[in-house]
């Protein structure tokens, strides 16, 4: 072989192999672009909503219905009266009681003479200085009360007091029902929270 050739030969082979390493990495086309990834985000577990069950206690409904009105007996002394009205439980599933009932005094002919007020006490009622009804579970056949008072004796110069017959709405009902031969005085009638058990609290 020429010695010129022999001299050249290395460098023409060193060449070609370098553009064919070039040729090989590229395929012929511009390189491709590695895709950047954003960071992952983790966002704060949202909070779930209390279910409406754990709002009620025990997750017993409100009583809509099956509540039995009992009147006790006219508690007089001093010039004031007590009664002690119950709600019984006359359904077949535990349910729950809150708040006031609404009593009206009526006449003989059912016209509604005066309204109870609704206190959370006065000589009967929550204890002092407690104003939030309390939420009574009441189980199928047990009571709940409240009580209801008012002054046999008027102030001032207002006309002698009257007895009046009693119509009841318990918490939650819509319909009102008579409590019997009870009677109460027209002065100062107030009514107050329903409580557990069968005292009104008294």
């Amino acid at each position: 072989m020429p010695r010129f050739l022999s001299n050249r030969l290395p460098r023409t082979l060193g060449f070609a192999l370098l553009m064919l390493l070039a040729a090989c990495t590229t395929g012929g086309k511009s390189p491709i672009a590695t895709p950047t990834l954003a960071p992952a985000t983790t966002s704060a577990p949202a909070t779930p909503a209390p279910s409406p069950s754990a709002t009620k206690a025990s997750g017993a409904t409100t009583c809509s219905s099956g509540i039995r009105v009992i009147p006790g007996e006219v508690d007089a002394g001093a010039g004031h009266r007590f009664l002690v009205l119950r709600f019984n439980n006359v359904g077949q599933t535990t349910c729950t009681i809150s708040g006031y009932p609404k009593v009206d005094l009526v006449d003989a002919s059912g016209k509604v003479v005066t309204h109870a007020q609704q206190t959370p006490n006065g000589q009967a009622g929550l204890p002092a200085g407690t104003t939030e009804p309390p939420v009574v579970r009441l189980a199928a056949g047990k009571s709940a009360s409240t009580v209801l008072e008012a002054s046999a004796i008027p102030e001032g110069d207002n006309p002698p007091c009257k007895d009046y017959a009693l119509m009841v709405t318990a918490p939650g009902q819509t319909d009102a029902v008579s409590a019997g031969p009870a009677q109460m005085p027209d002065c100062d009638v107030q009514v107050h929270p329903v409580v557990a058990g069968d005292t009104g609290g008294r």
